[in-house]
């Protein structure tokens, strides 16, 4: 249950301190009072966003704060997984500034906002009027009928799976679409058509200096031949004379190294001058024109050149690249042929399981419809909807993350009339009744903390809202129950009541509290009564409500 609430430079509030008390509390208070106020500071706490213009002062920060006594093991097991101490009571503060930064802290300590809303669901939920629109709302019904059927583990464990089955076809999917976009086909014809070539690293320049070489044989011949006779053939030649060179320095050997020295070097000169005819002449032997060796080069050239045009390449080792890779993608399609048949299993066996955990998650649910039927007609004919008629249905529908059960709550407030969906023909009084109905429902299945009633009692009249009054007395009785309203029948029946209002101070409106005491609550039912106008009739029909 919330224990206090402090609120600090928020709006018209720049101090404002409440102690709460287990049981069935009011807030009561004129239009604009500030009662609105109080429930969205109070949403601000629990981890809403608010806009940086509720402080007051901006030369501060706006802070609120509560104190929540806690006996939850759940809870317990969440604050040690955030590694926040855990006490008796537990205590929220957020603080934010006029920039529009907030900080959020528990048990004093800093916490993240996300953490926060994980934790602010076990202390305290507030039901506003626009709440009665979730009634509407396909997974808030079957919210409902989990809570009441105690089934949060086997949803949780089958939505666990759904993750994971909706992960696996995620992941089928894109390697089917990668899968889809790969032409294979086109992808063996390139590898086939560049390994047909048997391509060598260095091929190419080899070939173009052999196609150079045969496009100018007759040069070549010629120039070989010229430079023997030079050396060699003429009568007059290079080795000739170099010999006669030879012959007179072997007159002189005997007078020096120096001149043996000479010798040697003539006599290597004339080795390497001979083996270079010897060489020039195979050479200009074999230098013949052959014009399949030319035809082979060209077309070998020919055909390496319109593939690299083809792939825009530049070279042998561009395409023996791309072979390579051609290669990898073939390999990693036929890789992804198996994944694809593994992940096609997965799928299946996951299905299977899925349908499992759905259809038990339907069955549980169906076999507490029943009861849930019940208990709100009995909460709505002690709300004077006597005749009221509640049915729930369900429609099979395709997995999703709560199952194949699509909830259809089906009302009927008028005898003789055909039941349909709550959202075509639930007036507004009949919606509020409803959801306190199903509020009471859940609340004796699951406790909570503490509840917010906020002006839920819109567009009822006074006996309706005297009986749903006693319905928010008994749900009291399982947790602390605080109602906004602005209907003295509610009022009448609280245990406790507090009175917001406005002060004027040295020229400033604040916002202020007050629980009243017994005199204090009977007159403030009997302006309620009276519409400001305290009388004797009135105070003697305050004193009636609360006594009925």
């Amino acid at each position: 249950m919330i224990q206090s609430l402090y609120i600090e430079n928020y709006t018209l509030i720049s101090k404002l301190s409440v102690d709460f008390h287990q049981g069935f509390s009011t807030i009561i208070g004129e239009t604009g009072a500030g009662k609105s106020m109080l429930i969205g500071a109070l949403s601000f706490l629990l981890g809403q966003r608010v806009d940086a213009n509720v402080v007051k002062d901006t030369a501060k920060k706006a802070i609120v704060e509560a104190v929540f006594q806690v006996h939850d093991s759940e809870l317990d097991a969440l604050l040690d997984t955030l590694n926040i101490d855990k006490e008796d009571t537990c205590l929220i503060r957020r603080e934010l500034t006029s920039q529009g930064k907030s900080r959020s802290f528990v048990n004093d300590t800093p916490i993240a906002l996300a953490d926060l809303k994980k934790i602010t669901p076990y202390l305290l939920d507030i039901h506003a009027q626009h709440s009665n629109i979730l009634l509407q709302n396909p997974e808030f019904q079957l919210l409902v009928i989990d809570q009441y059927a105690h089934i949060e583990s086997d949803l949780k464990a089958y939505q666990d799976l759904y993750n994971e089955y909706k992960k696996l076809c995620l992941q089928y999917q894109k390697i089917k679409d990668n899968d889809e976009n790969q032409d294979i086909a086109y992808l063996e014809y390139i590898l086939q058509e560049i390994n047909a070539l048997h391509l060598q690293q260095g091929e190419q320049e080899q070939l173009e200096e052999k196609l150079h070489q045969l496009t100018h044989i007759q040069d070549i011949q010629t120039a070989l031949n010229d430079s023997v006779n030079l050396l060699a053939e003429y009568d007059i030649n290079a080795i000739e004379l170099l010999n006669n060179c030879k012959r007179k320095i072997e007159t002189i050997e005997r007078y020096g190294d120096k001149y043996s020295t000479l010798l040697q070097r003539i006599n290597s000169q004339l080795i390497e001058l001979n083996d270079t005819v010897n060489e020039m002449t195979n050479m200009a032997e074999k230098a013949v024109f052959n014009e399949e060796e030319l035809q082979y080069v060209t077309d070998r050239l020919n055909a390496i050149n319109r593939l690299e045009k083809k792939h825009q390449l530049n070279s042998i080792d561009d395409l023996m690249a791309l072979a390579q890779s051609t290669q990898n993608k073939i390999d990693e399609y036929a890789n992804m042929q198996s994944f694809i048949k593994d992940a096609e299993q997965k799928i299946k066996d996951c299905e299977q399981l899925l349908k499992q955990k759905a259809t038990l998650l339907s069955q549980k649910r169906k076999s507490v419809i029943p009861e849930i039927e019940k208990s709100i007609a009995e909460q709505l004919y002690q709300m004077n909807l006597r005749e009221a008629k509640i049915a729930i249905r369900f429609e099979e529908v395709s997995y999703d993350k709560f199952g194949i059960d699509k909830p259809i709550f089906l009302f009927n407030a008028n005898p003789g009339m055909p039941m349909q969906q709550v959202e075509k023909i639930a007036s507004g009084g009949e919606l509020s009744r409803l959801m306190l109905a199903i509020k009471s429902l859940i609340i004796r299945k699951n406790v909570l903390p503490t509840i917010i009633f906020d002006e839920i009692d819109t567009g009822v009249s006074g006996e309706v809202s005297a009986k749903m009054g006693k319905v928010m007395k008994n749900i009291s009785q399982y947790c602390q129950v605080i109602a906004i309203t602005h209907l003295p029948q509610i009022a009448a029946k609280a245990d406790y009541n507090y009175l917001i209002y406005k002060s004027i101070t040295a020229n400033q409106t604040e916002t202020q509290v007050k629980l009243l005491e017994k005199n204090e609550k009977i007159y403030e039912i009997a302006k309620m009564i009276s519409n400001e106008e305290v009388t004797e009739s009135s105070l003697l029909a305050a004193q009636n409500l609360i006594n009925s």
